[in-house]
């Protein structure tokens, strides 16, 4: 992508531990997107997020194959789902 060509140095270097790179990936790259998308229909909302979530977890059937990547994407979503009380009438910050 030209885009990645032109990023600072600085916003493409990541550094520790598999989440925590995942982290700096969502705080420099997902969030800002995320952001620009504020006060738009939630459909539209949603497409970003549902891209965001596909292209991962076609990376996972890549690198996992599909039935393993399933089974991760089931676990996290139960995982997800477990933490309704700790989400609830959060927003994008």
């Amino acid at each position: 992508m030209k885009e990645l060509k032109e990023a600072p140095r600085s916003m493409l270097k990541f550094e520790g531990s598999p989440s925590d790179v995942g982290a700096q990936i969502w705080e420099r790259m997902c969030n800002p997107a995320v952001r620009a998308v504020t006060g738009r229909p939630e459909r539209e909302r949603a497409q970003l997020y549902a891209g965001i979530l596909m292209a991962a977890m076609g990376s996972m059937a890549a690198d996992f194959g599909h039935e393993r990547a399933t089974d991760i994407v089931r676990d996290l979503t139960e995982a997800f789902a477990g933490m309704a009380g700790e989400l609830e009438g959060g927003l994008t910050q």
